[in-house]
């Protein structure tokens, strides 16, 4: 397991070993895939909704949620949604490429001012 930390400025990774941040995190979690993570995308796709300025196709689940999303060649899930701060966040998120599965379990959020 790999603790991932995006909060607007570069990502970082922790596994509770060894800490990365910036350029050296996102190249590792490249050669961990074996495909380019589109981390700006994932930014938004943990909370469940489409990264801006790139195209997309979504389709609601039987909740009226967002179910899935394909955009940047990856195919993204939602599952386990709750309610934070009055909205509701998947609480696990699943992004599929050809060759690579990134699943990632949101053990929590928090918002900015």
């Amino acid at each position: 397991s790999l603790r991932v930390a995006l909060s607007g400025g570069p990502v970082e990774l922790d596994d509770g070993t060894h800490r990365l941040e910036g350029e050296p995190a996102r190249e590792f979690l490249e050669r961990q895939l074996g495909a380019p993570l589109p981390l700006a995308g994932l930014r938004y796709w943990v909370l469940g909704v489409p990264a801006p300025g790139a195209p997309y196709v979504e389709v609601t689940g039987p909740d009226g949620l967002p179910g899935q999303l394909d955009q940047q060649g990856w195919q993204v899930g939602f599952e386990r949604y709750r309610e934070v701060d009055g909205r509701q966040l998947p609480g696990r998120v699943t992004a599929r490429t050809a060759g690579a599965r990134v699943r990632l379990v949101i053990s929590g959020f928090e918002f900015g001012p």
